[in-house]
């Protein structure tokens, strides 16, 4: 539990999060919803900065056993447990975890229909893209794709259709 100011009580742990844009347009609701902890385990990641995360741009990491953490927002990190090449979701989660190793992607199926595509942990892809969002594909088949800029930072998620795209693009400056 946290109190109002928001400080956990038994440890004094900080979680922020702040809802800096949303909308709803292209069929596809996105945005920006920060989160900060003042207590991670490697305070120098981030997207948005030291320990700041972002719901929107979720990641994966993997441990030593090849468990598989979806990281999004602080304190909301999602497990799946691997064993005999099933991953199975900690705490009776409605999520789907697969790992597709023909298109070398894992594959996080949504209770509701979405997947989102992740880049695997294969030494083919970039060591900064490992474990990044690859694409969102909504529950009517509509794909939207994640671009990476030279500093391997996420710089559009596109959804296109026909001649027709529709995107957000980020500027780090």
């Amino acid at each position: 539990d946290f109190s109002a100011y928001p400080v956990r009580y038994f440890n004094g742990e900080i979680r922020l999060v702040s809802r800096d844009l949303s909308s709803v347009g292209f069929g596809l609701p996105w945005g920006q919803t920060r989160s900060y902890s003042n207590q991670v385990t490697v305070p120098g990641e981030g997207v948005n900065g030291n320990s700041w995360f972002v719901r929107e741009l979720p990641y994966l990491v993997q441990d030593g056993s090849g468990n598989i953490a979806v990281v999004s927002l602080i304190n909301d990190t999602r497990w799946f447990d691997y064993s005999g090449g099933v991953y199975t979701g900690r705490y009776y989660l409605k999520e789907k975890l697969t790992h597709d190793t023909t298109n070398k992607l894992f594959l996080l199926q949504g209770a509701q229909g979405p997947v989102l595509k992740f880049f695997d942990f294969d030494a083919s892809h970039a060591a900064a893209k490992r474990g990044q969002l690859k694409s969102y594909v909504d529950a009517g088949g509509r794909e939207t794709t994640a671009s990476y800029g030279g500093n391997n930072l996420v710089s559009s998620f596109v959804q296109s259709s026909g001649g027709d795209s529709n995107g957000y693009y980020y500027d780090y400056t």
